[in-house]
């Protein structure tokens, strides 16, 4: 990129992201006050978000079966505790998208840095063992828009597991989670 892109980088996420927002709240009916979206409007929802604002784990052989959303929080003792177990569910050809649901307001800052990091793999594998990211808070974070869709859809708690058909679910075994997609 020259230095007029970088310069132009955050506006041009930041008008993405508000692109994404208003197709959000059609995808999962803003104006139904009250009503819980259906498994369509969750996959739809879900299925709006850029790759580039998620952090992706990919099975290492490349085989991927399912895939998966994680509403993570780095603090969270159960969300930590699946993330120790990544390697049981890329094992299983499950390939896991996490997306930042801060619980509270220190969560929030460390994954603002999370998401503003480089490399936002290493970033949320050291923020999930206790370490803080190098990178500073950054205007170009989605943190705010994955917990707005993160609302609408239901999530109320980490690790909030979405499934490709749009079931919500509360964390599983690889094994548990691999039966359950098998389902669909």
């Amino acid at each position: 990129m020259d230095e007029q892109q970088l310069r132009s980088a955050p506006l041009h996420r930041a008008a993405r992201r508000a692109a994404w927002a208003l197709g959000l709240a059609v995808a999962v009916g803003a104006g139904a006050v009250g009503a819980e979206p259906t498994g369509e409007e969750v996959t739809a929802a879900v299925g709006s978000i850029p790759e580039e604002d998620l952090v992706v784990y990919e099975p290492e052989d490349g085989e991927v079966a399912h895939t998966i959303t994680v509403f993570t929080d780095v603090n969270c003792p159960y969300c930590q505790k699946l993330h120790e177990d990544l390697d049981a569910y890329l094992a299983q050809d499950v390939r896991v998208r996490y997306a930042a649901f801060p619980l509270s307001e220190a969560s929030r800052r460390l994954m603002d840095r999370v998401w503003c990091s480089e490399d936002r793999q290493a970033a949320l594998d050291r923020a999930f063992s206790g370490a803080e990211p190098a990178a500073e808070p950054c205007d170009a974070s989605p943190v705010d828009a994955h917990m707005a869709l993160g609302r609408r859809i239901g999530v109320r708690g980490t690790p909030t597991m979405v499934m490709p058909d749009g079931r919500v679910t509360y964390r599983l075994t690889a094994e548990d989670l691999v039966s359950l997609l098998e389902q669909e």
